[in-house]
């Protein structure tokens, strides 16, 4: 189905009030960020956008991309992909944060859609929700999701890289 609203849960299990939107771009296993382009497809590359990551009441997350559209897991099959092209942040709209499936990525998370299949970057640049498992190219971080009000992951500081392995 493309992204229409059917429903859907998940999310933390937490009791604790959502945090305020914050703004964050998301890096892959590759070392790569998620980009959207003009048409809403939202791939990997060099180039860190921020996407706005909010934790809602309902415990999932959704993801605005810089062109100010939702993010959707697209369920049409062969292709999978991420796009940025909704007005709302329905059910489709919607992800659970899971765990990693690698020691790999300590302050990593995995994206689970409505349709229950984990998001992934492939190797060659597309970010698709295809997988039913979460493991190394299904692991994201990003200084928003990483819990606990710490900023923890990748950040950038005057164009040089760092880790936070607090």
């Amino acid at each position: 189905k493309p992204c229409e609203d059917s429903g859907g849960g998940g999310g933390n299990g937490g009791h604790e009030p959502p945090p305020p939107t914050q703004h964050s771009p998301i890096a892959t296993d590759h070392g790569t960020f998620w980009q959207v382009d003009r048409s809403g497809v939202v791939s990997h590359g060099a180039r860190e956008d921020p996407f706005e990551i909010a934790l809602l009441a309902n415990g999932l997350y959704s993801f605005k991309a810089p062109n100010g559209k939702y993010v959707c897991a697209e369920d049409n099959g062969a292709a999978d992909m991420l796009i940025a092209n909704r007005d709302s942040a329905g059910s489709w709209e919607q992800f659970t944060r899971g765990p990693t499936g690698s020691g790999d990525h300590p302050r990593g998370f995995t994206l689970i859609a409505n349709h229950g299949k984990y998001v992934c970057a492939e190797k060659d640049g597309r970010i698709t929700c295809n997988r039913d498992k979460g493991e190394g190219y299904e692991t994201f971080e990003a200084p928003a999701m990483s819990g606990g009000g710490e900023i923890a992951g990748r950040i950038k500081v005057h164009e040089q890289r760092f880790t936070n392995d607090l």
